[in-house]
């Protein structure tokens, strides 16, 4: 990278963080901030649909159930703990 590029970079960075320094934790300002520096989302939203969204979790949903169907049950094993109030009666008496 030439001189002139590398000055440009590190002037654009200082820029950069000087504007995030003063947004001082609003996330709504560091959001335009965000979208005005040309770091915006690059996915156009508007190409989905909330059905196609639905469509797709649905389909998410029964494939992870189809994956785990086959899979065995875990054996989970309880232990009786005694409550405070028990501990607390041992040991009173």
């Amino acid at each position: 990278m030439g001189g002139k590029e590398q000055w440009v970079d590190e002037k654009n960075s200082t820029y950069r963080q000087n504007e995030i320094a003063a947004c001082a934790g609003q996330s709504k300002k560091l959001y335009v901030l965000h979208t005005v520096l040309g770091k915006a989302c690059s996915v156009d939203t508007d190409l989905r649909t909330a059905d196609e969204f639905a469509a797709f979790f649905e389909d998410k949903v029964k494939s992870v159930r189809a994956f785990t169907d086959s899979t065995p049950l875990c054996e989970v094993l309880f232990r009786t703990i005694s409550t405070l109030a028990a501990r607390h009666a041992k040991l009173v008496s």
